[in-house]
């Protein structure tokens, strides 16, 4: 399947080396997590993009937003329209793909602008794309925000905080 390994992503947060900063500072987790949302969010834009997506005005790329799970359990990219579902619509449309109808049969002058079978249109699989390089991308930001904690610990207790 690819994307992120669940397993690794656990073994992340149980290290020894972070637990003890968890255990002081529990808004280190919340940072951590932001970072790896934060980073996930750019590459999935990105991929809007390498993938071919046509957002001449960046519209595809504006509705992609990150959320933060409650008690900080998770961080996930998806669209964000708030209350109007057409950006969920049109998002997943792209991702996936979708059906065309077929033609009513009235308008005689009516052809099919679409070739082959005529009855779906490819999707462009950024988030599967991007899910690939999921793994590598939060752990390595969230250990950017882990790192920026500990950087602070040390200064305030004067580096024996860890010991």
């Amino acid at each position: 399947m690819g994307g992120l390994d669940q397993s690794r992503w656990n073994d992340f947060w149980s290290a020894k080396s972070w637990q003890k900063l968890l255990n002081l500072v529990p808004e280190a987790k919340h940072t951590a997590l932001f970072e790896a949302g934060k980073a996930l969010l750019l590459e999935a834009q990105r991929q809007i993009t390498a993938q071919g997506v046509h957002d001449t005005f960046g519209r595809v790329k504006m509705w992609q937003d990150m959320r933060i799970g409650s008690n900080n359990g998770y961080v996930a990219v998806s669209p964000d329209g708030g209350e109007d579902d057409a950006v969920y619509v049109i998002t997943n449309s792209l991702d996936h793909g979708h059906g065309v109808r077929e033609p009513s049969g009235r308008a005689l002058r009516y052809q099919p602008r679409i070739r082959g079978n005529g009855m779906y249109v490819r999707g462009y699989q950024f988030y599967s794309t991007t899910k690939l390089h999921a793994e590598s991308i939060a752990i390595h930001a969230a250990e950017k925000g882990l790192t920026y904690w500990e950087n602070a610990m040390d200064e305030a207790l004067g580096g024996d905080w860890g010991d």
